[in-house]
């Protein structure tokens, strides 16, 4: 798997590391399925609680898979959903969001319903 390629990030503020949403891309023989298997595996070595195992969701016409996960250590506490396809059998799109909350974190997933991916 290559490194993936941060393709979109945004936070509300440089100095707030929270809320913040990213999108990457990388190359990947993978499927999102195991992708999002060993991105919760990862979360969870990280101390992360998983609150939602990986599972599937459809977006326009796509199936994503989506992972919630709390950081209950972290100060403040964050909450993590990662949200993964593959596009065209080659590259793995993962929509990483981060918040301050369960509701926030919803809020902002939510948004996704708009994300729209094409092949290149």
């Amino acid at each position: 798997m290559s490194f993936p390629q941060i393709i979109f990030q945004a936070a509300p503020d440089p100095h707030r590391r929270l809320p913040e949403v990213a999108i990457t891309v990388a190359q990947s023989s993978a499927s999102a399925q195991d992708s999002a298997r060993r991105d919760a595996d990862d979360l969870k070595r990280q101390g992360m609680a998983i609150l939602a195992a990986p599972r599937v969701i459809t977006i326009g016409k796509r199936q994503f898979i989506r992972t919630d996960a709390e950081a209950q250590q972290a100060d403040p506490p964050a909450w993590t959903a990662m949200i993964e396809t593959t596009v065209g059998q080659r590259y793995l799109v993962t929509l990483e969001i981060r918040a301050r909350s369960k509701e926030e974190l919803d809020d902002l997933a939510a948004t996704a319903q708009s994300l729209s991916i094409s092949k290149p």
